[in-house]
């Protein structure tokens, strides 16, 4: 059994249970969250329907990603394939989008929850459709500045031919970037790098500022008032 046989059972498997668990989670949101969150229903709904596209990308490109000096050639064996290396790469742009927007959308949920533990009123339809533009507007950017980016195929393949000579490309759907220093392909890698390092920072900012309004809290009146 070959490796990327491996891959492909691997994929299936992920995509199948995957994809029913975000399902199923679907299924609780929709019908068995309490109506008083409408606003965090939407999220774990945005947050849940972009995991669904993001395994189901996986699934169709499965994808063996391999850089070339400042090409990246993408070698893709999933089902994508019987459409063509257009279709693959649209595929793939769509996996690093719909990332992006999981942790945009988890990013937004934990805002919106620590909001709701620290101030009694909801936040307003226009303040919440702006949080929504804000976080979810540099996910759009990711997918129209992959899209335009240079995708010379042709010189992709010589690449790989040259240096990788091993690498037998009848069994892959050959795509991908010819020069990912264009502005267009550094701008949308760069904020797909922020998606992975900037919500952890995040989070552990607001879980100390959080414990630190705790402690005061826990202070004995006389140390919170100034007395001995």
């Amino acid at each position: 059994m070959g490796l990327d046989t491996i891959f492909t059972v691997y994929y299936a498997f992920y995509f199948i249970f995957s994809g029913t668990a975000q399902l199923f989670v679907l299924y609780l949101i929709v019908f068995h969250s309490p109506p008083s969150l409408q606003d965090m229903r939407k999220l774990m709904m945005a947050t849940s329907l972009s995991q669904v596209i993001m395994c189901s990308s996986a699934f169709l490109t499965q994808v063996r990603i391999v850089p070339i000096q400042f090409s990246i050639a993408l070698l893709s064996f999933g089902p994508c394939s019987i459409v063509g290396p257009q279709a693959c790469l649209a595929t793939y742009n769509l996996l690093n989008t719909s990332g992006c927007l999981v942790v945009a959308s988890l990013l937004h949920m934990m805002y919106y929850r620590r909001r709701l533990m620290s101030s009694v009123r909801r936040l307003s339809t226009q303040k919440f459709i702006g949080n929504c533009f804000v976080v979810y507007f540099f996910s759009a950017v990711v997918l129209i500045f992959s899209f335009l980016g240079p995708t010379n195929f042709g010189y992709i393949k010589a690449l790989v031919t040259t240096f990788y000579p091993t690498i037998d490309l009848q069994n892959y759907t050959l795509s991908g970037f010819s020069d990912v220093t264009n502005i267009l392909c550094s701008t949308a890698t760069g904020i797909i790098a922020a998606h992975a390092y900037f919500p952890p920072l995040v989070a552990i900012i607001w879980r100390r500022n959080r414990h630190r309004h705790h402690r005061i809290f826990d202070l004995p009146a006389e140390h919170i008032l100034g007395g001995s």
